[in-house]
């Protein structure tokens, strides 16, 4: 760790043995943001893709797609024995989480994430 003039303290990444770089992150979002345009290209018309506004940009960290009530179980049996790893990854809403019991909301509250998580 090193101080600076104004008694900030700052910590050099290249001496801890991580080694962080600006243009590796751009090189990789680029590389994702390729890739999901190409997913939601193959997918359109069979699901529900996200949307991603005109210039702008996606780092896809997992690539959601969105089906109709009552799909979502086979779908997902049919990506999985096609070799796709797939998952749901939040299967309840945030306002259902035990960590959130004390704000007062209740099923009903978040329609849309209600309907996105089962």
């Amino acid at each position: 760790m090193n101080s600076n003039n104004f008694g900030m303290w700052t910590f050099d990444h290249s001496k801890s043995g991580i080694y962080y770089s600006l243009i590796d992150f751009k090189n990789k979002s680029k590389a994702r943001n390729k890739k999901g345009t190409r997913y939601s290209e193959l997918l359109n018309g069979h699901v529900n893709t996200s949307m991603v506004l005109n210039g702008k940009t996606h780092f896809y960290a997992q690539y959601t797609i969105r089906v109709d009530e009552g799909r979502r179980d086979e779908i997902l049996t049919g990506m999985k024995e096609s070799g796709i790893p797939v998952g749901v990854y939040y299967p309840k809403c945030f306002h259902e989480q035990p960590v959130f019991n004390g704000l007062g909301y209740k099923y009903g509250d978040f329609p849309e994430s209600e309907k996105a998580s089962r």
